[in-house]
């Protein structure tokens, strides 16, 4: 739990860069319920989006089951342009998934 509380806070790092304004949720019990963007969240001319090795766009990512996010990292500017070309002049967020576990014979 405290794993997915920090990666949605880079998450929501990223979101606040592009987005009007970005809410924070707590339920009653002080636990995390949600991170909101207010406005539109259009990512188009923004970081490149990698998903397990696969480029995709902000709807995917905005859809993606935060259950299944294992970590999430940000590289910025030059670094990102190194790493992964013209594409990712304006920095890369790199989501990585939980694998399913395989059933033990």
């Amino acid at each position: 739990m405290k794993r997915l509380i920090i990666t949605l806070t880079v998450l929501l790092f990223a979101c606040s860069l592009y987005a009007q304004g970005v809410i924070f949720r707590r339920d009653t019990t002080g636990g995390f319920k949600g991170v909101y963007c207010i406005g539109p969240l259009d990512l188009t001319k923004g970081p490149l989006i990698i998903c397990d090795d696969i480029s995709i766009d902000s709807t995917e990512l905005k859809h993606m089951n935060r259950d299944r996010i294992y970590s999430i990292r940000i590289i910025e500017d030059s670094l990102a342009t190194l790493l992964y070309g013209k594409a990712a002049e304006k920095g890369a967020i790199i989501v990585t998934t939980t694998k399913k576990k395989k059933a033990k014979r």
